[in-house]
């Protein structure tokens, strides 16, 4: 199973949808930019282990990542 996973707000159900899964945080981070430079709306970011939700900028913060 993957540590992260980026999630986003659906419109339609209160939900969050499931975008993608990343085994690193750089990863995490560099899929989560290009969903949001694609339009999508909230983007999170999860950490399985910890189970916590962080917004894009505040996990790459966190976990070191530009």
């Amino acid at each position: 199973m993957k540590r992260f996973t980026i999630v986003s707000r659906l419109l339609s159900t209160a939900t969050p949808g499931v975008l993608g899964h990343a085994d690193t945080a750089a990863e995490a981070v560099k899929m989560a930019r290009g969903f949001t430079e694609a339009g999508k709306v909230d983007v999170r970011i999860g950490d399985n282990q910890e189970q916590k939700h962080f917004d894009t900028e505040s996990f790459a913060k966190q976990y070191g990542v530009r």
